[in-house]
């Protein structure tokens, strides 16, 4: 279910891009342009998606794919496939709309390592003083396009959003409890690609040579990307973290 049914595909002109969806509450309350405008000033080419750029890239896993992903009604989980399918077809550096710019020279240097790995994944545990698992974050993430890493992130994440929705349906479109930090998020990426140890986690070994895990701390201005910067979107009852306690997954979005 949910595997790739067309030949490769995916360009090599690494970029950095965010993703903005309008068609759903809380998306409509608080509009990006300041992150645009700063990733702007400093990437020239970067860009910001939408929904209508990532349906026709979800027909690679089939109709009933971009059929989910249109039905999902929290935007935010939206984006957590929405990015994965971008990087896939396009590579570079994928950044959420809360977040800034960073130190130049570094941000480079991410872009570097994609000439050695598939796949760069932002770790914030390296910068902790209680906890030593791995805590990687899905709101900054690079890699090379047409990566078998990215399909496979893809169609487990579709595999877990239709188990979702067929829950839901059988509920009679009542709710159904669920997270999408592990749906779709990065405790969906992480049990992908690592392995638990003793310290916590580890990447698997088949992937050692294919990951990067990149140190960065939020509270620090000497990094590659800034997080946590532009957050009116992310505040309130519209927050993914308070709208699933009690909104259904799939189906119209609330007025």
């Amino acid at each position: 279910q949910f595997q790739k049914q067309k030949p490769e595909r995916g360009r090599k002109n690494m970029r950095v891009f965010s993703y903005w969806t309008d068609g759903f509450r809380g998306a409509n309350t608080w509009k990006p342009q300041l992150g645009v405008d700063q990733w702007t000033a400093r990437m020239p080419d970067y860009r910001l998606f939408s929904d209508a750029d990532v349906v026709p890239l979800l027909s690679l896993w089939g109709k009933e794919a971009a059929r989910l992903f249109e039905e999902i009604r929290i935007p935010a989980c939206r984006s957590d496939v929405a990015r994965l399918v971008l990087l896939r077809e396009f590579g570079g550096l994928y950044v959420d709309m809360h977040c800034a710019p960073g130190d130049c020279n570094k941000l480079s240097l991410v872009f570097d390592k994609l000439a050695s790995c598939d796949l760069v994944i932002f770790d914030e545990s390296f910068y902790s003083t209680i906890d030593r698992h791995t805590a990687i974050l899905n709101g900054v993430l690079a890699a090379r396009p047409a990566t078998e890493i990215l399909d496979q992130l893809i169609s487990a994440a579709l595999v877990n959003l239709a188990a979702h929705r067929s829950a839901e349906n059988a509920a009679g479109q009542a709710h159904v409890a669920y997270d999408i930090y592990k749906l779709t998020g990065p405790w969906m990426i992480w049990h992908e690609l690592f392995r638990r140890t003793e310290n916590g986690g580890e990447l698997r070994p088949e992937y050692s040579d294919r990951v990067t895990l990149w140190p960065i701390d939020g509270d620090c201005e000497d990094q590659p990307v800034l997080t946590d910067r532009h957050n009116g979107y992310r505040r309130g009852d519209d927050h993914w973290t308070a709208r699933q306690k009690t909104e259904c997954l799939f189906g119209e979005p609330q007025p």
